[in-house]
């Protein structure tokens, strides 16, 4: 393959800290224990990231100009917080396919920061968000193939999680990330950080 062409896939997130993972993979465990077994494939909680533009295959040979790109996006930003609470389910807990805990942003500064985001890759090619922006952490995908009684009994379950105030992150830098296909799910390289200051 031409290097020129040569692509990977990646995305723009914001990581969350250890202390924040622990406490995702605690809510994963007990919400694991009471839906029906291997209906959900879970996240790898070491994974799991708030993502701010998914970029899909990316040329190689731009990579420098997103990594720009994303440096500008948050030149002038500061250091933030966002709270991590409550659980649900997309498109909804009568017909859950992602399960997911949300992330409040009481300041506007992730709003106002995901905007900017999508403002400078849509000038390197890239199409804007077509959707408003609803920041989550995926903690789970419902597999294929269930039948409609494991479906509503995974709702169920969700829908009833208390997953109060999980926690707050300090958000002081975005990530751009390759993402790898494999056979025990998606694998995620750091590439590159831009820090807010």
């Amino acid at each position: 393959m031409d290097d020129q062409n040569a692509t990977m896939r990646s995305f723009i997130a914001v990581e969350m800290d250890e202390t924040t993972v622990e406490s995702l993979k605690r809510i994963q465990d007990d919400l694991s224990s009471r839906v029906p077994r291997g209906a959900v494939k879970w996240v790898a909680a070491s994974s799991i990231h708030l993502t701010l533009k998914f970029l899909g295959d990316t040329r190689v040979s731009i990579l420098e100009e997103v990594e720009r790109g994303i440096e500008r996006a948050v030149k002038g930003t500061n250091p933030f917080e966002i709270r991590i609470k409550g659980t649900g389910c997309f498109p909804s807990c009568r017909r859950p396919r992602v399960i997911w805990i949300g992330v409040e942003d009481e300041s506007g500064e992730l709003r106002s920061l995901q905007k900017r985001v999508d403002s400078e890759m849509e000038s390197l090619g890239w199409k804007p968000e077509d959707r408003p922006f609803s920041p989550h952490l995926t903690l789970g995908r419902v597999r294929k193939g269930l039948v409609s009684t494991e479906i509503a009994e995974i709702g169920k379950v969700v829908s009833a999680e208390k997953a109060g105030n999980v926690g707050v992150v300090f958000v002081n830098s975005v990530v751009l990330m390759k993402s790898t296909l494999t056979p025990r799910g998606a694998q995620y390289d750091l590439i590159f950080r831009a820090s807010f200051l």
